[in-house]
């Protein structure tokens, strides 16, 4: 792997008024189309603390969901050397990013129980961590990570929900269902137990893509792929992706970050 080309869009849809969805890319998050990134494999980013790329979605209606993932996203952002150090090995690394997780939930129910319209905000969260030669992925809830690699799209996260907990075990019954079961804040019901994966493969010729739901509810694998196999440049691609789900409905928020190995 020689660099890394990143490109990060998110919309609000064309049904909801509000865009609860945010994406993270070195530091910067935010949630409206067009963020860039070119660097070199060997930056100085990649070797510590790490590059992070995260999409969190958020819950909790009237702007709430809003300021859960922006929350979520900034704290991560801002407290991710505080808890990552040169020296630890990969095991260490897991480890940190489950209690980094851990406390941005906390600063979700901090601002919840400050605000009592806010009480049941929440939101979903995916992520990679780029250290060196090593890939983490960590998520909790419903947004999803892809690796597409030699024209194939394989899913590397399974979804924290009901419908994706019944479709696991082989249980009959409303597959529709979007009950979150893991996320970040959620109200006092709301459970927090991010799951970390280390030793991800991702090299050169591959495309990391990480979703919230509003791409992976709309648009099948089958066209996600064809997407990916133009010769568009990485933005075109991403473009593309948002423009398929709008052309779906657009009934939820879109969010879409592309992580190509060179």
């Amino acid at each position: 792997m020689r660099a890394l080309h990143i490109y990060g869009t998110s919309s609000a849809g064309k049904v909801r008024a509000v865009n609860e969805d945010r994406f993270l890319i070195a530091g910067i998050h935010e949630n409206v189309g067009g963020v860039t990134l070119h660097l070199p494999a060997g930056a100085e980013l990649v070797r510590h603390p790490g590059l992070l790329v995260a999409v969190a979605d958020g819950m909790g209606g009237h702007a709430a969901g809003e300021l859960a993932s922006r929350i979520a996203l900034q704290t991560i952002a801002e407290q991710l050397l505080y808890y990552l150090k040169p020296e630890m090995n990969d095991d260490e690394v897991a480890r940190q990013l489950g209690n980094l997780i851990i406390f941005a939930d906390g600063a979700i129910r901090q601002q919840a129980l400050a605000t009592a319209e806010f009480a049941d905000m929440g939101c979903t969260l995916v992520g990679i961590l780029l250290r060196g030669e090593h890939c983490f992925c960590f998520h909790a809830g419903d947004s999803r990570l892809y690796r597409y690699r030699e024209r194939f799209l394989q899913q590397l996260t399974q979804d924290h929900s009901a419908a994706g907990m019944m479709e696991r075990r082989g249980v009959t019954g409303d597959s529709s269902s979007r009950e979150i079961l893991n996320s970040l804040g959620g109200g006092p019901a709301g459970v927090c137990a991010p799951e970390i994966k280390s030793g991800v493969s991702f090299t050169s010729g591959d495309t990391l893509l990480l979703c919230s739901d509003g791409l992976s509810e709309m648009v099948p694998v089958e066209e996600i792929e064809q997407a990916l196999q133009t010769r568009a440049t990485l933005s075109e691609r991403g473009e593309l992706l948002l423009q398929l789900a709008n052309d779906q409905g657009g009934s939820d928020n879109i969010t879409v970050v592309l992580i190509e190995a060179i």
